[in-house]
């Protein structure tokens, strides 16, 4: 069984944002997440990751290294030169 984490009430579900282009995967994934307690967003392209990424605060990418399109390790260098995700 996996272990549950217990949310700080007065702080917000860490956001997790996750790169997943098959469906059957990204739906266990998300599912995963939310029963541990994090708010969750899921995209299938890195092209979308990158977008989402540089326009909204996420305390963790969990990226797919075999995305369609663009590259994931070319994203990751794109989101290293971005100053909102260079951290």
């Amino acid at each position: 069984m996996a272990a549950r984490l217990e949310p700080d009430l007065g702080q917000p579900a860490a956001h997790v944002l996750v790169l997943e282009d098959c469906p059957q995967t990204s739906a266990h994934v998300r599912q995963a997440l939310q029963r541990a307690g994090l708010q969750v967003s899921v995209v299938a392209t890195a092209e979308r990751a990158l977008e989402l990424a540089t326009r909204e605060p996420f305390d963790l990418l969990l990226l797919d290294l075999s995305s369609p399109g663009l590259h994931t390790i070319e994203a990751c260098h794109a989101l290293r030169k971005e100053p909102a995700t260079r951290d």
